[in-house]
């Protein structure tokens, strides 16, 4: 059960890291070495479930969860389906042994902004917190790869017109539909209609798998694949739900 001793006291000039990790030793090892790099603080920590679920729905939030897959009790797909419901959902980085493309995908769907397995690096650590506190996507490089080909073996026969690769490219650039409006100079209406055109065309179900769909197989361009790897895209409005994916290489 969630207490008071679990949660630590706000640090407005660190990111926030709400640990969700059932194993003991790899919980307080995560801890120390977030605490000694001098980015983060933390905020709690949680072995299983429903203590993790307790802490992410307090009234003061953590800047980021890091989720553990394979949490006893609620397994950790199960409480970010639960916290992402709530009015206030937490950013979360999705992390375990072992995760596959299907998993991957199935936590993005729930509404993970992360995801990173226990084999990478302290530096790798460090840095998707901190694209997923700032409101980024964070995926390594190797599971894009896999990523890509479970979009390409699920998706239909596609045939884009020059308007809908235009949309595409400006998805994965990190615009919204409001923006995307202004610069095809368009209605957010006609951009809703191109955009359920398009995930119809490419078997794509969400603007993440969408932009994963369009690094495969180049639909986009050169200058969206350029895009979706930078960090700073200045003339982007940064939107909750359609940022940049770093990368790690």
């Amino acid at each position: 059960m969630a207490n008071d001793s679990n949660v630590a006291p706000a640090q407005s000039s660190r990111i926030r890291v709400l640990v969700a990790e059932h194993k003991t030793i790899l919980r307080e090892g995560i801890c120390r070495l977030l605490e000694s790099n001098g980015q983060f603080t933390i905020f709690g920590t949680a072995e299983d479930g429903p203590t993790a679920i307790s802490l992410a729905r307090r009234p003061l939030l953590p800047d980021v969860l890091l989720l553990e897959i394979e949490l006893p009790e609620i397994s950790g797909l199960q409480v970010l389906e639960m916290i992402e419901s709530s009015a206030t959902p937490v950013r979360t980085v999705v992390f375990g042994a072992t995760i596959s493309a299907h998993t991957a995908i199935t936590a993005f769907s729930l509404g993970a902004k992360g995801v990173l397995q226990h084999e990478e690096s302290t530096t790798l650590l460090f840095r998707s917190l901190r694209a997923v506190a700032n409101g980024q996507y964070w995926v390594r490089r190797s599971l894009v790869n896999q990523l890509a080909r479970h979009v390409q073996s699920s998706s239909k026969p596609f045939q884009l017109t020059t308007r809908e690769r235009d949309v595409i490219a400006l998805v994965v650039a990190g615009f919204g539909n409001r923006e995307i409006a202004e610069r095809c100079q368009l209605s957010i209406e006609t951009i809703k209609h191109h955009l359920t055109r398009i995930f119809a065309k490419t078997g794509a179900s969400t603007r993440f798998e969408l932009s994963v769909f369009a690094l495969q197989h180049g639909v986009a361009g050169r200058e969206a694949a350029d895009a979706i790897q930078r960090t700073d895209l200045p003339q982007a409005k940064r939107l909750p739900r359609a940022r940049p994916v770093p990368v790690s290489r």
